[in-house]
């Protein structure tokens, strides 16, 4: 039997939520305004000295703090607390970026050699062999030779030339520094930075910047990267399977588009590193489709992800409808970013307005999205501890619960353990488990939520897996492989004390020949009680087929399928068919239109994918500046901005 949802429930986390922001706050203000220069005959504490500073609110309790003060001086500078308890921390910071931004301070240039000689009717001296140069500005060159003249005071570098500065590589086979204007001029340098290769015509290295002119940009690294749009995704791609994309066909893939720039501006920040593509004209093939005034290309240091500002996204969100929107993206402290995202959207079988908003950073992932016509505010986030322990938030739209399918719950909040261990006395068997609590709540009709069950949920699922025999044929592009698997479920729900579990094993056969990719898995088991919650229960019953079919058509159209049976019928809706979803990925090459359609939870799902890899990028560029190289890929530190506290002392204390 359903019941009214614990509003005492809600109401206690919202007012200790409340107390803990109001709590910090006056935290905050104590640590500014806690201390006040008083006169002694106005201090309680009677054993304390003539001329010094107690706290007046004293938030933290215990006894008082006391500080001498001298009083021929006019104004005094006091530490807050929080200054004193990270003075330790921010000196180690201090000195680790001393340590790390060091450079040679002295005003001789440093030649290392094999070789060396001196010419004394031209005023030069020539290294040769293994040359290294150490400029006063503390950039690094390598050489075959160089010859320095003491009087122009300029370098030439030949053969096999290499500048380094921070992170950037500048490769050549001829440079010339000029050390009075602190510069070098490079003919055709390849410069190396992160993951690009800029290759240029001609080339400037300054104090704090690189310059290249007329040149392109390449990958210099064997990668492919998915660009999708926006809005909802993870459980949507979870079930859109990567190989339906036509990356078996590497060979006949060309380069059809296209980037053409007038200036590009590499430059870090405080938390971020960009790429600034200005004036950019995209082609595809000779034709020329789109002009775009700026894009903007973004990552954290140590690229665990990327962002681009691109102005127009589609897609579709379940609970809220089809959506077209222009979105910017602001980069915010900390590696945080936040998209937001004003959309038109079809929903409920009228049109309205929308808004969809997206917060990230190297751990934390959180959508958000409201719109007039469905009046529904969806919420989907995620926040990673650790590689295997993340916090899961979700209102309103689906998770993916592993061999639990995927599950649409009116709130959820839960933390969730998943790891894989190998199991070596098994030979090549695998282990993986995933532990899951916290807080759900029912969702059984659009935004009914005053006849919703709500509680607390804990579960284990556990799967061992152990491959038996493998075929393959590497010529023949083949492949096969026979596995058996056993999986187990339990889950206790603390409001009514139900504990339903299942367990199943069974063969599976994996298979690949050229383009068709298939697995058939089939188990059984048994199955002890049932959720509580109508989103949870389980729905495949004591025997399953499950099929995963997928098969690349030619390169411009790929389908799959993804399907389960439950021959006895005898899961929660007494039906055949558990799972039914079908793909498509659609379009001309390396530009794709993703499209799923699952008709149990009927749930559409479309999405435009870039594909952008080692084989397909062409961006050429007239002028490409990397502004502090040095500072690319190395999160910058600076000294808490806090102030000191000012104290005034009064003339007649």
């Amino acid at each position: 039997m359903n019941r009214i949802v614990n509003k005492n429930f809600i109401n206690f986390l919202l007012a200790s939520a409340l107390f803990l922001g109001s709590f910090s706050c006056a935290y905050a203000i104590d640590t500014v305004r806690a201390y006040e220069i008083v006169p002694s005959d106005e201090i309680e504490d009677k054993n304390a000295q003539t001329g010094v500073f107690v706290p007046v609110n004293n938030s933290l309790g215990g006894d008082y703090y006391k500080t001498n003060i001298n009083l021929n001086k006019p104004e005094v500078h006091i530490k807050s607390i929080g200054e004193i308890i990270d003075e330790k921390k921010l000196a180690k910071e201090k000195a680790e970026e001393e340590a790390e931004n060091k450079v040679n301070k002295e005003e001789d240039l440093i030649i290392n050699c094999n070789e060396m000689e001196y010419f004394d009717e031209r005023n030069e001296l020539e290294a040769r062999e293994k040359v290294e140069i150490i400029t006063p500005s503390g950039a690094k060159a390598y050489a075959d030779k160089a010859i320095y003249n003491k009087d122009n005071n300029t370098i030439k570098l030949l053969g096999n030339v290499s500048l380094l500065k921070g992170n950037a590589t500048v490769d050549g086979e001829y440079m010339l520094i000029d050390l009075n204007e602190e510069n070098a001029l490079m003919d055709e340098p390849s410069t190396k930075i992160g993951t690009l290769t800029i290759n240029a015509k001609e080339g400037y290295a300054y104090s704090d910047k690189i310059e290249n002119l007329n040149g392109n940009v390449e990958l210099n690294k064997k990668i492919e990267m998915e660009l999708y749009s926006t809005g909802f995704s993870a459980y949507g791609r979870a079930i859109n399977d990567t190989r339906l994309v036509d990356f078996e066909l590497k060979k006949e893939r060309s380069k059809p588009y296209k980037f053409k720039t007038k200036e590009i501006e590499i430059r870090p920040e405080k938390d971020h590193d960009s790429m600034i593509m200005k004036n950019v004209d995209i082609y595809y093939g000779k034709r020329k489709v789109l002009n775009v005034p700026s894009i903007e290309i973004f990552s954290d240091k140590e690229l665990t992800y990327t962002e681009a500002n691109y102005p127009i996204e589609f897609g579709s969100i379940k609970g809220l409808g089809a959506y077209l929107g222009l979105g910017y993206t602001f980069k915010l402290p900390k590696t945080f970013t936040f998209r937001a995202m004003p959309a038109l959207v079809y929903g409920e079988s009228e049109f309205g307005l929308g808004l969809i908003g997206q917060l990230k950073s190297k751990k934390t992932r959180t959508e958000v999205g409201w719109a007039t016509n469905t009046n529904n505010l969806i919420f989907d986030g995620e926040y990673k501890v650790t590689n295997t322990l993340k916090l899961d938030l979700a209102r309103h739209v689906y998770k993916n619960e592993w061999f639990n399918g995927g599950n649409r719950a009116g709130y959820l909040a839960e933390l969730v353990f998943d790891d894989s261990y190998p199991v070596r006395e098994l030979g090549n068997a695998v282990y993986r488990h995933r532990i899951t609590g916290g807080y759900v709540a029912d969702y059984e009709r659009e935004h009914q939520e005053d006849n919703m069950r709500d509680g607390f949920r804990y579960r284990y699922q556990g799967e061992l897996s152990k491959s038996l025999r493998t075929f393959g044929s590497k010529e023949q592009d083949m492949f096969l492989d026979v596995s058996a698997l056993g999986q187990v479920m339990a889950t206790l729900y603390t409001e009514t004390g139900d504990t339903p579990a299942f367990f199943r094993f069974g063969p599976s056969i994996t298979s690949k020949v050229k383009r068709w990719n298939s697995n058939i898995t089939y188990t059984m088991g048994g199955v002890h009680g049932r959720s509580p919650y109508k989103f949870d229960e389980y729905r495949y019953g004591r025997q399953t087929i499950a099929f995963d079919e997928s098969i690349i058509c030619n390169k411009f159209l790929s389908l799959g399928y993804k399907g389960t049976l439950s021959p006895l019928k005898d899961n929660t809706d007494k039906d055949i068919l558990t799972e039914n979803r079908f793909y498509a990925v659609a379009g001309p090459e390396d530009i794709k239109i993703v499209f799923s359609y699952d008709t149990i939870r009927q749930n559409m799902y479309f999405d435009f994918l870039f594909l952008l890899g080692t084989d397909n990028l062409d961006m050429k560029f007239d002028k490409l500046t990397v502004k502090n190289p040095d500072k690319i890929g190395k999160r910058q530190k600076k000294e808490s901005d806090r102030e000191l506290n000012k104290i005034k002392v009064p003339e007649d204390l």
